[in-house]
């Protein structure tokens, strides 16, 4: 009971916090769009409903009721700073706001229930399809039946052409930037790491840009040739692409829209010199910035799949070397890998005139293990005793193997043969420990193990063959001796 009160009082925590925090965002973006964003009566962008749009995505349903209240109370609260009171067009734009972003988030998660990261094509083109047009399309519809109720007639104006280009772009540009910061808020505690390089990389980036838009938007161009400079966007859009994450190359979007709808609204840049009237410049700029920043982002969600695809390929490639070089059942290294190490060890070993020492170890009397006591019992046997080995081998170089069926192979670099002596006694008690039955064997009632080693002296040079042959004759010593034993030899030059 006290943990559900609990949680009670923290939803309701929440819910105030949230409708306090859309209400500050929704009431400060209006004040952007009024202030900096005006051609006549008339804001050509609105980036508070896309800040509204992210919380609704980032947060449950749960949380929709005071995500709206919060909506409206910024919305009146702009509408009394300004002075226009709360006139029924007013209310009915703000319902055609909060219905366009209900319905089209809700279509959204309904196809992705869980937050995504816009990371792949689909994602990509259903954020545009549902949450930036189609978004865009009921609000204005309805915008658009508000003025017709308003004027008793209806007509479909230049601004209402403004104002649906105009969110399009607007929430494209936008939603996504608000809706990253909202989930990194969430995820405070998982923090990514840039390296100086990237750093340097993003300043420049951050430069060059801001030198483009200047250049390109920021005067009044008297020179055809001049308007060719709009297409230096295309390469930047490209670069953050292909370079940057989701959340920079969003934020770049963003910058570089606002900044060209602030020096468009101001009566400046290329739009502004090919076309007299406002309304297509605002028109055309909205286009030819929503094809550029689209580009980027599709380009960007293919490469970051090419890079993911190529991530798992090469995660799959290991994965798939590592149980190359892996006996399936003993999870030990297999004769591969113990060809592989052997070569590479006793090159090394040569050439700085180190020791290696190699044992094999075999399981006394197994065939007779097996007859007796089955298969599985067999197996079981031989994942024992494969990691009572393992467990002596303490060095990362030292490597064992299952190189036959019950035969193992240690190879230990740097190795005399009194070290090999001692690692081998230790392999022999923690057989022993382990009390294996083996009441058909002729040398203990517990499974035991003969083992041979050859050591390769630190002064002399030896091959592959020489060391192994004389390592499986020690062996072959050992169990004529009566096994349960071991037995060590030094390879002198040839």
């Amino acid at each position: 009971m006290r943990t559900y009160v609990a949680n009670q009082s923290w939803s309701l925590t929440l819910s105030l916090i949230l409708s306090l925090s859309v209400a500050i965002c929704f009431f400060f973006m209006m004040n952007v769009s009024w202030s900096f964003f005006m051609v006549g009566v008339t804001a050509i962008v609105w980036p508070a409903s896309s800040a509204a749009c992210a919380f609704f995505m980032a947060f449950p349903r749960r949380y929709w009721g005071p995500l709206a209240v919060g909506v409206a109370a910024g919305y009146i609260t702009g509408l009394n700073q300004t002075g226009m009171g709360y006139p029924l067009e007013q209310l009915g734009y703000l319902l055609a706001n909060l219905a366009g972003i209900i319905v089209a988030v809700d279509l959204f998660k309904r196809i992705y229930p869980t937050n995504v990261n816009f990371q792949t094509l689909e994602e990509s083109f259903s954020f545009i399809a549902l949450i930036c047009v189609l978004n865009a399309i009921i609000c204005s519809a309805l915008a658009l039946a508000v003025d017709s109720a308003a004027a008793g007639s209806f007509t479909i104006g230049e601004k209402n052409l403004i104002w649906l280009v105009g969110n399009i772009v607007t929430n494209f540009a936008c939603t996504l930037p608000f809706y990253y910061l909202l989930v990194r808020l969430q995820n405070a505690g998982k923090t990514s790491s840039w390296s100086r390089l990237r750093s340097a990389e993003l300043i420049i980036l951050s430069l060059v840009t801001i030198l483009v838009m200047a250049e390109v938007f920021g005067h009044q161009h008297n020179s055809k040739f001049n308007l060719g400079l709009i297409f230096t966007l295309f390469p930047l859009a490209v670069w953050v692409a292909l370079r940057f994450s989701h959340f920079v190359l969003s934020l770049w979007i963003m910058f570089v829209f606002l900044t060209s709808a602030f020096f468009t609204a101001l009566g400046v840049g290329p739009f502004t010199y090919i076309f007299d009237e406002m309304t297509y410049s605002i028109f055309y700029m909205h286009l030819f910035l929503f094809m550029a920043c689209s580009t980027a982002m599709i380009i960007g969600a293919i490469n970051t799949q090419m890079r993911q695809k190529a991530e798992t390929i090469s995660e799959l490639n290991k994965k798939l070397a590592e149980l190359s070089h892996l006996d399936p059942l003993t999870k030990i290294a297999n004769r591969r890998c113990y060809d592989d190490a052997f070569y590479v060890g006793l090159k090394d070993a040569n050439s700085k005139s180190k020791p290696l020492t190699l044992i094999i170890v075999d399981v006394d009397h197994f065939k007779l293990f097996n007859d007796h006591y089955g298969h599985a019992a067999g197996d079981q046997c031989l994942i024992s005793v494969a990691t009572a080995i393992a467990e002596n081998l303490v060095r990362e170089c030292d490597i064992v193997a299952r190189i036959g069926g019950e035969e193992f192979a240690c190879i230990l670099p740097d190795t005399d043969r009194q070290g090999a002596e001692h690692v081998m006694r230790n392999i022999q008690k923690s057989v022993a420990k382990l009390s294996i039955p083996h009441a058909v064997s002729p040398v203990s009632d517990f499974v035991t193990v003969s083992m041979g080693a050859s050591t390769k002296r630190s002064s002399c040079s030896s091959d592959k063959m020489a060391l192994f042959q004389a390592a499986d004759a020690a062996l072959y010593k050992a169990k004529d001796n009566g096994r349960n034993q071991f037995v060590g030899v030094d390879i002198h030059q040839k």
